[in-house]
């Protein structure tokens, strides 16, 4: 996931403003209040720091320590520092139950298996004309969600 969401973040950039006058990288000078724009996506594929394959998708840079060597601000896919989004752990947590759970109940499998990813940008990066189809996997029981009666109160007599 955290592979997936370096190379098409769900937000390619935001805007920010310091709270003071800030010179960033020793010779630019912003403003209190300057509005700038962060480009996440060209600043997740930085070469310097990700390497001359940095545009390839490459799961293992993430695995056996690595994510947690790399320079703290080097992946932003929910921001960085004080306003970071507030609900990145949440999406994070979320992602990944669901992934487990339509995994643990579904077989996938490509609608054309010979698809190449077309990126389709609107005000979030997505997939163009991906479809995935999924059948209910016959070796795993499905859960139902059965009503209670009176929330679960036991029936007046």
């Amino acid at each position: 996931m955290r592979e997936t969401l370096r190379l098409t973040p769900t937000a390619p950039a935001r805007t920010v403003a310091p709270f003071e006058d800030t010179t960033v990288g020793g010779k630019y000078l912003i403003h209190k209040g300057e509005s700038i724009i962060v480009n996440t996506y060209d600043c997740q594929r930085d070469k310097k720091v990700w390497g001359q394959d940095a545009d390839e998708f490459k799961p293992e840079r993430m695995l056996d320590g690595k994510y947690e060597a790399m320079p703290r601000q080097a992946w932003q896919a929910f921001g960085y520092g004080l306003r970071a989004c507030i609900g990145g752990s949440f999406a994070w947590q979320e992602a990944q139950i669901a992934l487990v759970t339509i995994f643990q109940q579904f077989d996938l499998v490509m609608d054309d298996p010979t698809y190449q990813l077309q990126i389709k940008q609107t005000l979030s990066i997505k997939p163009k004309n991906l479809f995935i189809r999924a059948s209910p996997r016959k070796d795993k029981p499905r859960l139902f969600a059965l009503p209670t009666i009176n929330n679960g109160y036991p029936a007046k007599a």
